[in-house]
């Protein structure tokens, strides 16, 4: 089972004298740390303990394995205890000591920063035993330790990338993670230059505002530098295209803030965003627009509109709840989500609807609309255009909708927009 413990990544596998595990790693490391036993590892499955290829990791200590080409690199491990294995393509977490020789390559033994997680399963019709470890990732937490934390994974041609705020109090305070230490924020666009490569949470304080983030730090290369943030109480705005095209963002959480057009255009792996009140009532043109792993949003019951493009494109959506509170929903503000199958509506009286909102979803979806108002929706405009769609709280498809569905033909060859 995987587990993620101050930013490492790792699996954890009980290896018992009986059978062995074959693991393979499309990366440039592994360490084995060994509990509860001596765990050797082997470059090859017919490997004994002490010959060339296999070394042995004592019991309460760590080694790492480093190989220099490209490819998948597999090893096998024996032997009575708990290997705590990691996979990495650089690196820096624990002080593993010395090196070794393995079969005429070098076997190196450095700090660790876990970077790689999958499911390896053991070979067959070999002295070891087929084994299936699935690795699994706890989900992310936000740290609520009173700071504005912003999770940043630098490569060896990232290690000077900036923020962009857009306001601050005058005691203001930034922490790059690093052991820098925190000083006085004295400018809105702070940068720092890293000595190395790796995972920092950078902590801040007395920021009130987000700038436009899509300008030169996060343009190109830089694009991939966020992972998480978590907003303090501070933060109460979002400025346009705040993190437009931060692909590698993940996990975004605040408090009270105003949202703004793009704010998370284009952040293709952001999976969740967690706002506790959006106070100035909207879901603006295009802020989750492209947003293809976000699976649910909570559209919160004091948005008014929801605007052009809101959601557009949102690959792996699948469910929302409209609340009562909406009026108006902009043209294209669900479009080119595949997934998305149901549509709560809780309002009685149909929001103003734009054009092409539904448009290239789910060919089964459905909207559901509060008990009855089913022929309200479905005579209202814009709301006609999907009626064999609409249906009251509480009650199925028929047969006929469903061959209604199912015939239904996407033209996948349009293009995503």
């Amino acid at each position: 089972m995987k587990t993620v413990q101050a930013g490492a990544h790792y699996t954890t596998v009980t290896v018992d004298a009986a059978e062995a595990v074959k693991f393979s790693f499309p990366s440039t490391s592994l360490s084995v740390e060994a509990s509860g036993g001596d765990i050797t590892v082997a470059l090859t499955d017919t490997a004994q303990a002490g010959d060339d290829e296999t070394i042995t990791v004592p019991n309460g200590e760590s080694r790492m394995f480093i190989h220099h080409r490209m490819g998948v690199d597999t090893y096998y491990l024996a032997g009575s205890g708990t290997a705590k294995l990691y996979a990495s393509n650089m690196g820096d977490v624990n002080p593993f000591k010395g090196k070794s020789k393995w079969g005429g390559q070098s076997i190196t033994v450095e700090p660790l920063t876990v970077t790689e997680n999958g499911v390896y399963t053991a070979p067959t019709g070999t002295a070891y035993s087929p084994v299936s470890v699935d690795v699994q990732e706890q989900p992310w937490q936000p740290l609520q330790d009173g700071y504005s934390n912003f999770w940043f994974e630098l490569t060896d041609d990232t290690l000077s990338p900036w923020l962009n705020f857009s306001a601050k109090n005058a005691d203001a305070t930034i922490d790059w993670g690093d052991g820098s230490g925190e000083v006085a924020l004295d400018t809105l666009t702070p940068t720092h230059t890293y000595s190395k490569a790796g995972k920092y949470v950078v902590k801040v304080k007395g920021v009130t505002g987000i700038g436009t983030q899509y300008t030169a730090p996060y343009s190109g290369k830089y694009f991939s530098v966020i992972k998480n943030v978590e907003l303090n109480s501070d933060v109460n705005a979002l400025s346009s295209n705040a993190f437009r095209y931060c692909i590698g963002m993940e996990h975004f959480s605040s408090h009270s803030i105003s949202l703004a057009q793009s704010t998370f255009y284009q952040c293709v792996n952001l999976k969740s965003a967690d706002i506790v009140s959006v106070s100035n009532n909207s879901v603006p043109i295009s802020c989750f627009g492209n947003c293809h792993s976000l699976e649910e949003y909570e559209i919160l019951d004091n948005i008014a509109t929801i605007d052009i493009n809101a959601f557009n494109a949102c690959l792996s959506l699948a469910k929302v709840q409209i609340p009562s509170t909406v009026t108006a929903i902009g043209n294209a503000a669900f479009r080119y989500s595949p997934c998305l199958s149901e549509i709560y509506i809780e309002a009685t009286v149909p929001p103003t609807l734009g054009t092409n909102v539904f448009d290239n979803i789910a060919s089964n979806f459905i909207i559901y609309v509060p008990v009855g108002y089913g022929e309200t929706y479905k005579a209202a405009s814009g709301w006609s255009t999907y009626a064999d769609h609409i249906l009251e709280e509480g009650q199925t498809p028929n047969r006929m909708m469903l061959a209604k569905f199912n015939s239904v033909k996407t033209d996948e060859s349009e293009e995503m927009r």
